[in-house]
């Protein structure tokens, strides 16, 4: 009896203990415009291709972004900013517990029009 109870708790630990480990995995990333001059303000989407689960932020005063607690796949990533041309990195290959870095350079015009890169 001693040997099931031990072999449930040993068990029940190792999940308790996968429940605790935190995902690290995140985009992020600078927004600038042809002049290489930061912008604050965009909006940054994430798409994973598989789930279809969207992951959004915004760019700080540096134009930086960061979107974390992402799921790992592949990603599309869309930027957008009055001003510019939509902006859509494709193909960004996320990987567990590490910050996978997409700088985009977005084009003047209308917000109607899009650029698609592929990563």
């Amino acid at each position: 009896m001693k040997r099931i109870l031990l072999c449930i708790a040993v068990l029940l630990s190792a999940f308790i203990t996968r429940a605790q480990v935190a995902n690290n995995t995140s985009l992020v990333g600078t927004v600038t415009d042809p002049s290489g001059r930061v912008v604050v303000g965009a909006k940054v989407v994430g798409l994973n291709r598989d789930t279809k689960v969207e992951y959004s932020g915004t760019t700080n005063a540096e134009g930086y972004y960061s979107i974390p607690f992402v799921n790992p796949g592949t990603y599309d990533v869309k930027v957008e900013s009055a001003g510019f041309n939509k902006t859509t990195a494709t193909g960004v290959v996320v990987t567990i517990n590490l910050a996978i870095r997409t700088d985009v350079v977005l084009t003047v015009g209308s917000n109607n029009t899009e650029v698609t890169i592929s990563a």
